[in-house]
């Protein structure tokens, strides 16, 4: 099982993305996900970064053949934690991609990206999600 550090590849571009993955050699991974923007108090932080973590996890159990995901109770180190196995690693990258965009990102994808997160939580609010 390859594991990557997310945040460690938010400068990269989508085939870069693509390619590290094509590297690792595997199609089993452990994500880590652990960002502390450090203007934002911790309470309004952690709040924050359940709901992108939950929204990301949906998108990886869509493009994945197994999911899991470990969710911190630690509130001094926030790390969530997704296993993966899939068979295409370009869905997996574009999902990858996606996340960094949104969370890091500034462009129109990031945009994009948090319009469809916001659509996602009116969905599971009025009990209209779909599942994978």
């Amino acid at each position: 099982m390859a594991k990557i550090i997310l945040k460690e590849l938010k400068d990269y571009d989508l085939t870069s993305i693509h390619e590290y993955l094509i590297l690792q050699e595997d199609t089993t991974f452990e994500l880590e996900m652990h960002f502390w923007p450090a203007a934002m108090p911790q309470k309004i932080f952690l709040y924050v970064l359940y709901i992108k973590a939950a929204y990301f996890g949906h998108l990886l159990s869509k493009v994945s053949d197994t999911f899991s995901h470990y969710v911190p109770l630690d509130t001094l180190d926030p790390v969530f934690k997704f296993r993966v196995r899939v068979q295409d690693l370009f869905k997996l990258a574009e999902v990858i991609y996606k996340m960094l965009e949104g969370y890091f990102g500034e462009s129109e994808l990031c945009e994009q990206y948090n319009d469809a997160e916001e659509q996602y939580w009116k969905k599971v609010g009025e009990m209209k999600i779909d599942t994978p």
